[in-house]
């Protein structure tokens, strides 16, 4: 026996009608049992409807499919926004806010829900924030600033907490750990421009506007270039979380799915960063699943060894069936 999921994530320019698309295929075409929607969902550069305007009908059209839907923040929600839309839609009998339900125990495995982020936008003032203190003195849960602005903190020894039989567990959050290995193939590698003050924008943005602005084609080498006239150094690296590695080592999880890095979006391998094929059983997986902005989501399944098998899906391929 085995139990199916339904990962999409990272919908920023897309319009809630593709999302809706990509639910339509995953519960209706290819049957999928449950939904994770994993983190980064409001759709806040949609130039034809406002962020929560999006998530409402994002998790309301996720919902009126039927099936199961776990829902959780990355790093563009603002609890502000997120939390009275998560709160109206816990009311409904299939869907769980990751914030209220950190641990869901299936047939043969449990997932263990890691919601928000080590990173958020600069317009993001009071998010879902991933931290870490050791020992474990601040406990996952909504707080409040001395301002009285709400904000949920996730403490990533949750990992260690709530994990009873690694090989059964998967965790579910929208950053990846950290990994060493080839960084043509690994989940968390990130293409940035880097600042002089060391601050971050994406690579593909500033390579997109320099190529806008070219009269001609450009090599990778004219990038770098020009990029640096600008005062931005590119950059292709690791940038998994350090602090959640050490959790997932202490724990011994094998399993993780994630969102985040739009570059390694269907990037999938084990451990060691080595690769792992697609439909195939697994001991080990560490999964980048979805990009709906490139219509790109995934299928998860588990059987009752705990074992997993993933499939990444292409939207457009699905349309024309």
């Amino acid at each position: 026996m085995e139990t199916t999921y339904g990962i999409i994530s990272d919908i920023h320019a897309a319009d809630p009608q593709r999302v809706i698309t990509a639910l339509r295929i995953l519960t209706k075409q290819l049957g999928v049992e449950n939904l994770i929607l994993n983190g980064d969902l409001i759709g806040e550069r949609c130039p034809e409807s406002r962020p929560q305007d999006n998530l409402a009908a994002i998790i309301g059209a996720a919902v009126n499919t039927g099936v199961k839907v776990y829902a959780l923040e990355g790093s563009h929600e603002e609890i502000a926004l997120a939390q009275p839309i998560f709160d109206h839609y816990s009311r409904q009998a299939n869907f769980f806010d990751a914030c209220q339900n950190p641990v869901v125990d299936g047939i043969g495995h449990r997932l263990l829900f890691l919601p928000g982020s080590d990173w958020h936008a600069a317009d993001v003032r009071r998010g879902v924030y991933l931290i870490d203190e050791q020992p474990a003195s601040l406990e996952s849960g909504f707080y409040q600033t001395t301002q009285g602005d709400p904000l949920h903190l996730t403490n990533i020894t949750d990992v260690v907490k709530y994990t009873r039989d690694p090989k059964r567990t998967i965790v579910v959050s929208h950053i990846p750990r950290a990994f060493d290995g080839p960084i043509e193939t690994a989940v968390d590698m990130a293409y940035f421009a880097e600042r002089a003050d060391k601050s971050l924008m994406p690579g593909v943005v500033v390579e997109n506007a320099i190529r806008q602005r070219a009269s001609r084609p450009l090599s990778d080498a004219d990038i770098l270039r020009i990029a640096a006239q600008n005062g931005f150094t590119m950059k292709r690296e690791h940038r998994g979380n350090q602090k959640l590695r050490a959790a997932f080592e202490q724990a011994g999880i094998t399993k993780a799915v994630n969102g985040h890095f739009h570059e390694s979006a269907h990037r999938a391998h084990d451990s060691n960063v080595v690769p792992l094929s697609e439909g195939g059983y697994h001991d080990e997986l560490f999964w980048m699943a979805s990009y709906l902005d490139e219509e790109k989501v995934g299928m998860l399944r588990v059987n009752d060894e705990g074992q997993v098998a993933y499939q990444n899906i292409n939207i457009q391929d699905y349309r024309r069936k």
